[in-house]
Protein backbone atom coordinates (compact mmCIF):
# COMPACT_ATOMS: atom_id res chain seq x y z
CA UNK A 1 0.00 0.00 0.00
CA UNK A 2 2.56 2.52 0.83
CA UNK A 3 3.90 1.75 -2.97
CA UNK A 4 0.65 2.83 -4.24
CA UNK A 5 0.52 5.80 -2.02
CA UNK A 6 3.76 6.92 -3.36
CA UNK A 7 2.22 6.32 -6.65
CA UNK A 8 -0.04 9.27 -6.26
CA UNK A 9 -3.21 6.15 -4.99
CA UNK A 10 -5.51 8.28 -2.67
CA UNK A 11 -6.79 6.36 0.05
CA UNK A 12 -10.91 6.65 0.76
CA UNK A 13 -13.18 4.80 2.60
CA UNK A 14 -16.50 3.95 1.95
CA UNK A 15 -19.13 2.71 5.13
CA UNK A 16 -19.88 -1.19 5.25
CA UNK A 17 -16.15 -1.50 3.72
CA UNK A 18 -15.20 -3.92 6.39
CA UNK A 19 -18.39 -5.75 6.52
CA UNK A 20 -18.67 -6.10 2.66
CA UNK A 21 -15.27 -8.28 2.54
CA UNK A 22 -16.59 -10.98 4.98
CA UNK A 23 -19.39 -11.63 2.09
CA UNK A 24 -16.35 -12.06 -0.82
CA UNK A 25 -17.92 -14.22 -3.31
CA UNK A 26 -15.59 -16.92 -2.92
CA UNK A 27 -16.79 -17.44 0.90
CA UNK A 28 -19.88 -18.35 -0.16
CA UNK A 29 -20.96 -21.01 -1.91
CA UNK A 30 -22.23 -20.49 -5.83
CA UNK A 31 -26.25 -19.89 -5.67
CA UNK A 32 -27.35 -21.77 -2.31
CA UNK A 33 -27.53 -18.91 -0.39
CA UNK A 34 -28.70 -15.11 -0.98
CA UNK A 35 -27.06 -11.84 -0.21
CA UNK A 36 -26.78 -11.44 3.31
CA UNK A 37 -28.17 -7.86 5.17
CA UNK A 38 -25.37 -6.21 5.11
CA UNK A 39 -24.50 -6.62 1.50
CA UNK A 40 -27.72 -5.18 0.57
CA UNK A 41 -27.08 -2.14 2.87
CA UNK A 42 -24.03 -1.70 0.87
CA UNK A 43 -25.54 -2.28 -2.54
CA UNK A 44 -27.89 0.45 -1.68
CA UNK A 45 -25.07 2.44 -0.72
CA UNK A 46 -23.55 2.43 -3.88
CA UNK A 47 -26.59 2.54 -6.07
CA UNK A 48 -27.50 6.06 -3.76
CA UNK A 49 -23.76 7.17 -4.63
CA UNK A 50 -24.34 6.37 -8.41
CA UNK A 51 -27.85 7.72 -8.60
CA UNK A 52 -28.89 4.24 -10.08
CA UNK A 53 -32.61 4.24 -10.55
CA UNK A 54 -34.07 0.19 -10.33
CA UNK A 55 -34.47 -0.30 -14.27
CA UNK A 56 -30.43 0.47 -14.62
CA UNK A 57 -29.38 -1.47 -11.82
CA UNK A 58 -31.13 -4.41 -12.75
CA UNK A 59 -29.71 -4.37 -16.09
CA UNK A 60 -26.40 -4.06 -14.68
CA UNK A 61 -26.98 -6.83 -12.92
CA UNK A 62 -28.42 -8.62 -15.71
CA UNK A 63 -25.33 -8.03 -18.26
CA UNK A 64 -22.91 -8.97 -14.85
CA UNK A 65 -24.15 -12.03 -13.26
CA UNK A 66 -27.28 -12.65 -15.21
CA UNK A 67 -29.74 -12.19 -12.71
CA UNK A 68 -31.92 -8.94 -12.24
CA UNK A 69 -31.06 -9.25 -8.42
CA UNK A 70 -28.51 -11.02 -6.46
Amino acid sequence: MKRFQEMGLKAFSLPFLSRAKAAHPCRQPQGLESITPNQQNFISYLLERLNWDEKHYQNFSKRIIKRPDP
